[in-house]
């Protein structure tokens, strides 16, 4: 080295770790090769060795490593020599085991910890190469072959440093296997199932916990809460129609955070008319908890119209996630809100929608009914007038005589939910359309679904990516009730066949199985009376063995019916009694007047034909994982065959690598950066960044972590006042 112009410098790379002591060469040592003669004789040298020339100094580490692999030792990038314009002048690879520890580590006085073995015996062995500046390549200086130790076994080799390594091709599998909600584990034995045994994987399970960690770390390095938000303006830049809004604290914390698709939007726009809200906890290390607002479409499927994190479930938080799901979604607004009874949720629903209906869900008053109560009388008593319409005095006779009797009538809780009977008695809330539900448990299930795929420690922007892949994949399964009604025929299996014809062809298979449990129940109902009006007559029913009476009013002039039983307002489909009215009046077809449009197979069929301008469906990145999935099943099955023969193994081999290295030379000229996952360097993420002006949430203890009873205090005394 030219000490005097400064041109160069000399890095130190030997160090194996913090209790090691460097044994690297001086600069003196390898500034000529006269001095490398010296110390090392040419006539000691592997002649062949010598001879060769690299294109770059990555090939010279391929080839030691490679030439340790199969000799038994790995091996460490040690000295280096870079120029001014950084290109790199001189190389040293050695032995792994080159060095020997500092005495002084070996007694220490205050240990703690028994000493790490020692892996280092002074050995020489090394290659040491130098550019050529005439013909731009590497040449060998110095070839040292002889160790100091004994060459690992076999079995060892895949444990040596230098030969354990998760290439970028490796982790894209594990990638993909990790969003299918797949463990680090379990990709770990696949990845040996496929190798044909764990040591010719190529790296150890530890390996795969460490990049899978670094990655994970890549992503969110600039701040947990600006990623997320990074990759939602991504999303609404290659889909015009994706939304997402988001608030902040004083502090500029990231405080509520909602997003809706396009899909979703269409879903709320057709099946919006009913709302279901819930919170489910454990899905992110922050301890926040992920809200759904789902419903039920025209299969009944369950349907996703938007997804939100929230920080502290105030009053004020949901009132900003309810202003905002309106706000986005046209300005139209739920008629009727289920959710579990929470106190703020409760307050928020009634601030915003004024005029919804909203109802408590029956699972979880059951559950604190057999917490508050512990009286089996009256939990049965309690469900039925969840389920049945009881007439308004009877429900109070029957209520008040069953508490007297389970001697519950100084319980706070009892008489307070008594007081709240317009939320969950059937009786009060059959003339409001619920589309047949009476509980969250749709989004119970829900939640169980994204539980699979979402962790309790896992950061935002990770939820947020698994959450997409959840969604998706509950639409997949929704898809195949979309396939039974448009691609099947119903066989007709009862007597009235026309009204069953009508009613395949009108409704959804899933509601037309509903429908047709009713038109089968028909038969059960006698019309004992007959009363004529001005417009049409009114039909008194009763059921046999059965005491109770139903009324249906007919409008001959609109064909209209109404019944006292009220399933078509709560429910939107025809009765038993409806349809022993049509068969009276020789009906050939349902008419429209009963037909909820809704459940009809053309629910949808207008939101599905409008097209947003500059929309795109599918995003960049799920086509690269797509690419990558389909061309990893196609080689799959080359493998196979040509592993089996010689000459088809070499030539596979000799093709994938020509290809490998075209591609990989494309990958760079086309400005594709590795850290971006496959995206252009120019638009990666961090190159986006700095505009949010966002920190990651605080981590707090929310009343749903395991830790605490869930949702045990929802509809306590303190609660439902």
């Amino acid at each position: 080295m030219d000490r005097e112009k400064g041109k160069n410098a000399v890095i130190n790379l030997n160090e194996e770790d913090e209790n090691c002591e460097s044994f690297s060469s001086s600069e003196e040592e390898f500034i000529s090769s006269e001095t490398i003669e010296k110390n090392y004789p040419v006539d000691d040298m592997d002649e062949e060795v010598m001879n060769m020339v690299f294109d770059s100094e990555e090939d010279a580490y391929e080839f030691y490593n490679l030439y340790g692999k199969l000799t038994g030792f790995g091996i460490k990038k040690a000295d280096v020599k870079i120029s001014q314009d950084g290109t790199v002048q001189y190389r040293k690879f050695a032995c792994s085991r080159e060095g020997k520890r500092h005495e002084r580590y070996y007694n220490l006085a205050q240990r703690i910890r028994q000493p790490r073995p020692e892996t280092r015996t002074g050995c020489l062995a090394c290659l040491r190469i130098k550019h050529d500046k005439a013909s731009e390549k590497y040449v060998v200086m110095n070839f040292v072959k002889e160790h100091n130790h004994k060459m690992a076994s076999k079995s060892s080799i895949p444990y040596l440093w230098s030969h354990r390594h998760v290439t970028d091709a490796d982790y894209a599998q594990v990638r993909t296997m990790k969003m299918a909600g797949v463990k680090t584990s379990q990709v770990m034995k696949f990845f040996a199932m496929q190798c044909g045994r764990y040591g010719n994987v190529g790296f150890v399970l530890k390996d795969l916990y460490n990049r899978v960690d670094k990655e994970r770390r890549v992503l969110i390095e600039a701040g947990d809460a600006k990623n997320a938000i990074a990759y939602f303006n991504g999303r609404k830049a290659s889909d015009k129609s994706f939304i997402f809004e988001y608030d902040v604290d004083e502090e500029s914390r990231l405080k509520t955070l909602f997003w809706a698709d396009y899909e979703s939007q269409l879903d709320y726009k057709c099946f919006g008319d009913v709302l279901l809200f819930d919170s489910t906890y454990n899905v992110n290390e922050y301890h926040k908890p992920l809200v759904v607002f789902s419903g039920v479409n025209n299969h009944y499927n369950t349907v996703v119209f938007g997804t939100a994190l929230v920080s502290g479930e105030s009053v004020e938080e949901y009132e900003w996630l309810l202003h905002t799901l309106t706000k986005v979604m046209g300005g139209r607004k739920p008629k009727a809100v289920i959710t579990d009874g929470d106190k703020a949720m409760r307050r928020a629903i009634n601030n915003v929608f004024p005029d919804a209906r909203h109802r408590l869900c029956i699972w979880h008053l059951m559950k604190i009914a057999d917490a508050k109560a512990k009286s089996n009388v009256f939990k049965s008593m309690f469900g039925r007038m969840m389920k049945k319409a009881y007439p308004i005095g009877d429900l109070e006779e029957e209520w008040f005589a069953v508490v007297g009797k389970c001697g519950l009538r100084q319980n706070k809780w009892v008489e307070k939910i008594f007081e709240m009977r317009l939320l969950w008695a059937e009786s009060l809330l059959r003339d409001t359309f619920f589309a047949g539900m009476r509980s969250t448990q749709r989004c119970e299930q829900m939640n169980a679904f994204l539980k699979q795929y979402l962790k309790k420690n896992m950061r935002f922007y990770e939820s947020v990516i698994i959450h997409e892949l959840a969604l998706t994949h509950l639409r997949h399964t929704g898809a195949k009730a979309v396939y039974e009604t448009e691609d099947t025929i119903v066989v007709l299996a009862i007597a009235l066949q026309k009204l069953e014809k009508h009613a395949s062809e009108v409704y959804t298979r899933n509601v037309f199985f509903r429908v047709k449990k009713h038109l089968n129940r028909q038969g059960l109902y006698d019309c004992y009376e007959r009363k004529e009006t001005w417009n049409g007559c009114i039909f008194f029913l009763k059921k046999y063995a059965d005491d109770r009476t139903w009324t249906v009013e007919l409008n001959r002039r609109t064909l209209s019916l109404k019944c006292s039983c009220k399933k078509m307002e709560w429910k939107g489909l025809p009765c038993a009694h409806m349809f022993r009215v049509m068969l009276m009046e020789n009906m050939q077809s349902i008419p429209k007047s009963c037909i909820l449009k809704r459940w009809t197979c053309e629910a949808r069929e207008e939101a599905d034909n409008e097209v947003l301008e500059g929309r795109q469906e599918i995003y960049a990145e799920l086509v690269q994982t797509a690419r990558f999935g389909t061309m990893t099943s196609i080689c799959k099955e080359m493998c196979f065959f040509a592993s089996h023969m010689d000459d088809g193994f070499a030539r596979v081999r000799d093709i994938v690598i020509k290809e490998t290295n075209n591609w990989r030379r494309a990958w760079v000229e086309r400005g594709f950066d590795c850290g971006t996952n496959g995206r252009l360097a120019a638009d990666s993420k961090e190159s986006r960044l700095s505009q949010y002006y966002v920190k990651d949430p605080e981590r707090t203890r929310a009343k749903g972590d395991r830790f605490i009873p869930i949702k045990t205090k929802l509809l306590s005394v303190e609660t439902v006042g």
